[in-house]
């Protein structure tokens, strides 16, 4: 499987059941330290269930997690019941003491925090005439009472895009200024055209006629220092006409709703977009109107359009399209009726929210996802009480048809910028239905040639647009080979009967999926290998995730004397002389949200007693560990001298040890064990024929947005 098939998102069979209730029991700790290192695989996986045995039953009982504060995220832990075993070659050995039980365990923190190392965000800066860019020369007025003065300027026309232009470089800075662990480049799209009844040089279907659906002013994003130089010489020079003013831009086009979808798509799907692997991408959205999707509909009948009349009357009816165009950006063509939150066309990747996921850019990208910020200017179209709205049944400022338009332009900004873990700025008397309060106040437009580029408020919505999420549930996913690994060490082997068992553990329950191991074997190592999942999309350990894998290990000779079970690399490792074999050793490797490479952390070392006989003594002595504490549990404390059990005489059998002695006071790697109560058990066994899938949860329902 590889990295680019991974979505970081949580599997949406898991069962919806309660919280368990955790208890920590602490039975013995081990704190790892040291470097790892990076080993190269090239294995050969065989199923084990050509010629191993099903698994042990299931018990209730949850895994036992031990921590390894390396370099990664997870915590890692290892143990080994009995502590002593006989060499397999010798008849006089007792069949119960030939085996011991190796259980290795992997628990997620709940969270992890992100800095990304690089960032490219891309503006896309709408230029409908309420954002800034009205050109009253042509003689188009509609039936706005502002715009048909004799002063020709539309009411609350939002400076949006001069302030933009003119503070392109100060917008850039500020953000790089509020993210000093992050290298941020910056780039612009802008975009404008609809094509349909309410655009008068558009007819239906049609895009680009007068304006552009998707204009690609910076492709390369740019260091902040550079920014400001790159839009003034395409943007305002090529756009702009190197003024302010779009040329021909009134109330002839339209205003309520545009191709929002259209720029979004094309800068998600990278048309232009020099995007990197390296760096996080970050969209960033300006304007004042709806997209073309069903739940965002306008009403023009109520608008000073100067298509009223049509919207009013013609066959056409009031309310814009709920169908964004295909597009035809050159090199691919965008779905026809793309959704904005929702498909429409049955393709579950159908819309702008789920693209941010699933669009190669964005799967690639640090985090393996896009974040799309949006900012609603004040304006017109945001504004219910604006006196640019004409007097018309139900209409005027504060009408009953007006009330929604707005809502709807508003609302979208919110929902999109909530649904990708975005950021959402635009009036301060609006707040979105999560609960993000609006602060952009009104800053009147001005002359066209000569308009007001100055406006603070707006200056702080742009210094705190968000890279996504700051913590992530999605704690480590799989890559292009397996996520854990088993390498014996001297002549501890896997056993013939390996009986294993497997164990996926989630906050609300156990996976359905968790597969059992593979065996590796090449001339230097041998190696048993698992992953998370078997599904490449669903490879992914998130917050409170816990993971464990037993099976069975043999001696096959000596030393006879406590020896390491695994081959590792930690400095407790290596005091227990323990090591890498053929350069491979027992680890976890997995990606991080914002890693470029893969992490490669080292298991603790676990210790085993062989001998040769039926009798035997036990180690006088044992290394003590120091206390080890599991993310959101309460630190346990642990004694630094372990319990001794006695040492058996000469003649006591090895099946007459405490076991529960052995365990406390005998293994070299003790490890915290976690009582997950009434949580169910999902086993992984070689012989499971499939995989049980939950019910699906179902999405809250939406909240009433408000006006406060």
């Amino acid at each position: 499987m590889t990295d680019g098939n991974l979505e970081a998102i949580r599997p949406r069979w898991r069962p919806p059941l309660p919280r368990p209730v955790v208890a920590a029991l602490l039975f013995g700790a081990l704190t790892v330290f040291g470097s790892v290192a990076a080993v190269s695989f090239g294995t050969h996986t065989t199923s084990l269930g050509a010629f191993h045995s099903a698994g042990t039953p299931a018990t209730s009982s949850p895994p036992a997690i031990g921590t390894s504060p390396g370099s990664g995220s997870l915590n890692l832990g290892i143990s080994v019941t009995p502590g002593i075993i006989c060499v397999t070659n010798n008849i006089a050995c007792p069949g119960d003491q030939r085996t011991a039980r190796v259980t290795l365990s992997v628990g997620a923190p709940q969270s992890v925090t992100i800095s990304y190392p690089a960032v490219q965000i891309v503006f896309l800066v709408e230029t409908t005439l309420y954002d800034g860019t009205y050109d009253g020369t042509g003689g188009v007025p509609g039936r706005e009472q502002c715009a048909d003065s004799a002063l020709h300027q539309p009411c609350e026309e939002s400076n949006g895009v001069p302030f933009f232009v003119a503070h392109a470089g100060q917008i850039a800075s500020s953000i790089a200024a509020a993210n000093p662990r992050s290298q941020v480049t910056f780039g612009l799209v802008d975009f404008f055209s609809a094509g349909d009844a309410y655009d008068k040089a558009g007819n239906i279907g049609q895009q680009g006629l007068e304006s552009q659906a998707y204009h690609v002013d910076i492709g390369t994003p740019v260091p902040a220092v550079d920014f400001e130089s790159a839009v003034t010489g395409t943007f305002q020079a090529d756009v702009l006409n190197g003024g302010w003013i779009y040329p021909g831009l009134n109330f002839g086009n339209n205003f309520l709703h545009s191709d929002s979808i259209t720029a979004l798509y094309g800068a998600l799907m990278g048309q232009g977009i020099d995007w990197l692997p390296g760096a996080h991408h970050v969209l960033v959205l300006i304007g004042s109107t709806a997209p073309r999707d069903p739940a965002y509909v306008q009403n023009y009948c109520v608008s000073p359009s100067a298509a009223w009349r049509y919207a009013c009357y013609g066959a056409q009816g009031p309310f814009s399209s709920g169908c964004e165009p295909s597009y035809n950006f050159g090199s691919i063509v965008s779905p026809q009726c793309l959704g904005w939150l929702t498909p429409q066309n049955g393709d579950p990747n159908g819309s702008i929210s789920a693209l941010t996921r699933a669009a190669p850019d964005c799967m690639n990208s640090l985090g393996a996802r896009c974040t799309i910020d949006t900012i609603s200017l004040w304006t017109t179209p945001t504004d219910p009480y604006s006196p640019g709205w004409p007097s018309a049944p139900d209409g005027g400022p504060g009408g009953l048809l007006v009330v929604p338009n707005v809502e709807k332009v508003l609302s979208a900004a919110c929902d999109l910028a909530a649904a990708t873990g975005g950021s959402w700025d635009g009036p301060s008397f609006f707040s979105c239905a999560g609960g993000a309060q609006g602060d952009l106040q009104f800053v009147l437009h001005g002359p066209d040639t000569s308009p007001d580029t100055e406006n603070p408020s707006l200056l702080g919505a742009f210094h705190g647009v968000s890279f996504g999420p700051l913590l992530s549930d999605v704690i480590a996913r799989g890559g292009n080979v397996s996520m854990f690994r088993f390498v014996p060490f001297a002549n501890v082997r896997m056993a013939p009967d390996l009986q294993p068992q497997t164990t996926c553990f989630t906050p609300t329950g156990a996976r359905g999926d968790c597969p059992g191991p593979t065996f590796g074997n090449v001339s230097a190592f041998q190696s048993l290998n698992w992953n998370w999942s078997d599904t490449p999309s669903e490879n992914l350990l998130l917050g409170g995730d816990t993971w464990t894998a037993s099976f069975d290990v043999i001696a096959v000779g000596p030393p006879y004397r406590t020896v390491p079970v695994d081959a590792c690399t930690t400095v407790l490792c290596a005091a227990a002389g323990s090591g890498p074999v053929g350069g491979a050793f027992t680890e976890a490797r997995y990606l991080t949200p914002t890693a470029l490479n893969p992490v490669v952390e080292s298991f603790p070392v676990a210790q085993i007693r062989i001998v040769y006989g039926p009798f035997a003594s036990i180690p006088s002595t044992t290394t003590p560990a120091p206390p080890v504490s599991f993310p959101s549990l309460p630190a346990p404390t642990v004694p630094l001298t372990p319990t001794i059990p006695p040492t058996p005489v000469a003649g006591t059998s090895i099946a007459a040890l405490s076991v529960q002695a052995l365990g406390a006071g005998f293994l070299g790697a003790g490890f915290t064990r976690v009582a997950m109560l009434n949580r169910p058990l999902a086993v992984g066994q070689v012989n499971l024929s499939g995989l049980d899938k939950g019910k699906k949860r179902l999405p809250p329902a939406r909240p009433i947005r408000r006006f406060i």
